[in-house]
């Protein structure tokens, strides 16, 4: 019990910690990540059952779900080097600051940041500088 409230789920969950997205990252081991996602969806819907009855409230599961899909997708597009750079935050190749909850990205180092729609879409404009969109 915390402040008077129980919570039904641990506030210290596994799913929550970052050290096996570390790892899975530094491995590229995509079936790992596969299973942290699994494991954050049923922590997501743990948390929205407990919380069936607020307005409002914070799901980390959710928070973690998005960081998990986006370094899924960076891993399926066979991007060299990703890795965890701050709390929800992806550095790519050492030079780019993704930060996938609010959909955007900046170069390191630099202040101004930038949207994207889709991450494979950020990938092919701007860190592969492929042909995507050439008119």
């Amino acid at each position: 019990m915390l402040f008077g409230v129980s919570f039904d789920f641990p506030l210290n969950s596994p799913s929550i910690d970052t050290q096996p997205l570390e790892i899975a990252l530094l491995n590229k081991d995509k079936t790992a990540i596969k299973r942290l996602i699994d494991e954050a969806l049923v922590a997501e819907k743990q948390c929205d059952e407990a919380n069936y009855d607020k307005d409002q409230y914070s799901n980390p599961a959710r928070r973690r779900l998005v960081l998990l899909n986006a370094s899924l997708a960076l891993l399926e597009k066979d991007v060299s080097e990703v890795e965890l750079y701050q709390t929800g935050m992806l550095l790519v190749n050492g030079r780019y600051v993704i930060a996938p909850q609010s959909g955007k990205w900046r170069v390191l180092g630099k202040g101004k940041w930038y949207w994207y729609k889709t991450v494979m879409d950020m990938v092919d404009r701007y860190i592969n500088k492929g042909n995507y969109y050439v008119r």
